[in-house]
């Protein structure tokens, strides 16, 4: 199969959706060890590429790193990608407004967080980056011929949306994404304090664990020191900087999140929607439990028996509670979660499942 895969759409200087990067590249790593596709990628000077001898690697000779070209390239590239390809891959998950390939198209549609700020958190964009957006992702659904996803929470959300705009289905499949640490051997020595990746998305939920964990503070509950790594919202600085126990990191270098993340107690995440949940799977990779959103996609993916560490957004002593059982987990039953983790999100394995559908195609 001769494979073309659209990549002028990821630029992850600048790009908010590293996680797609990540999975992008882990994904052409797997499809170029495999006799049975020919790949040439299609992307810009300044977007993700993948330097190897076997990708017929094509640049636009401009950057698509500002939001003019970036949108100009995303709906017009057909007229200047000439192939005989198979297929097309769109690992972002976006078609062209109009114009599409005469190939079959797949597209890797993550989640429909976007539908959910418009009906959740509307100030957070424009009514016209809410018309752009939404309107392609509607379009792109319903025009693809195969769409891929990486959970069955995600295609939930796809058939959701299908549902509300009337749009009939492709088919999908679940491809679940792989884990970048799966090869890690040593676990960390813990260390009495917790993380929560910090974001000012109103998603992740920053504000809401902040205001319950200085409550709790206040009220002498005995807890490990939080540890924030990211971006914290304006909003909650004066309780960051107000309490000792709430450590502010910088963003950190992939070597120095993994040593933090291995030498935590636990991972606090707090977000109330998402399509996999990447950062809950890597933290029991490395050694480290997690407390989650009961219900969402985290829940799905780490599939933790009787759903330890999950709590409710509604119930905020939840939280604590969940805090308390998987301080309690064995660092066997932590080391037997790990295992079974690595295997089943392993690059392998999502590299053989999205082949698979390629492959069917044909």
């Amino acid at each position: 199969m001769k494979l073309s895969i659209y990549l002028a759409d990821q630029n992850p200087h600048r790009d908010k959706t590293l996680g797609v990067t990540a999975m992008t590249d882990a994904l052409l790593r797997e499809l170029v060890d495999r006799d049975s596709f020919c790949i040439e990628t299609f992307g810009s000077k300044s977007s993700y590429h993948l330097d190897d001898s076997r990708i017929n690697v094509r640049l636009f000779p401009w950057s698509t790193d500002r939001t003019l070209f970036r949108v100009l390239m995303d709906n017009l590239h057909p007229l200047f990608c000439r192939s005989n390809s198979d297929a097309w891959l769109y690992p972002k998950g976006y078609l062209p407004f109009c114009f599409r390939s005469a190939s079959p198209c797949v597209g890797i549609v993550h989640d429909t967080i976007l539908l959910w700020y418009y009906d959740h958190y509307r100030d957070t964009r424009s009514s016209l980056e809410y018309m752009y957006w939404l309107t392609l992702l509607r379009r792109s659904v319903a025009r693809f011929d195969l769409i891929l996803t990486v959970s069955e929470s995600a295609k939930k959300q796809i058939l959701d949306l299908c549902e509300r705009f009337s749009i009939c289905p492709p088919p999908i499949k679940v491809t679940y994404e792989s884990v970048r640490y799966a090869c890690e051997k040593e676990v960390c020595s813990k260390q009495n304090y917790v993380v929560h990746l910090a974001s000012n998305l109103p998603h992740k939920k920053t504000d809401w664990l902040l205001e319950i964990w200085a409550h709790a503070i206040n009220s002498r509950r005995e807890l490990p020191l939080l540890k924030l790594v990211g971006r914290v919202p304006d909003s909650s600085m004066p309780l960051v900087q107000k309490h000792p126990q709430i450590e502010r990191l910088p963003f950190l270098d992939e070597g120095a999140y993994k040593q933090l993340l291995g030498q935590a107690r636990a991972l606090i995440l707090p977000s109330e929607i998402e399509g996999f949940g990447l950062p809950a799977v890597e933290a029991y990779c490395l050694g480290t439990p997690v407390c989650y959103v009961k219900g969402t996609a985290v829940d799905e993916v780490l599939s933790i028996p009787n759903h330890t560490g999950a709590f409710e957004l509604s119930d905020r002593d939840s939280l604590f509670i969940a805090l308390e059982e998987v301080l309690d987990i064995s660092p066997e039953s932590v080391a037997s979660a790990r295992i079974r983790l690595q295997d089943l999100y392993s690059a392998k394995s999502f590299g053989e499942s999205v082949a698979a559908c390629l492959s069917q195609l044909n």
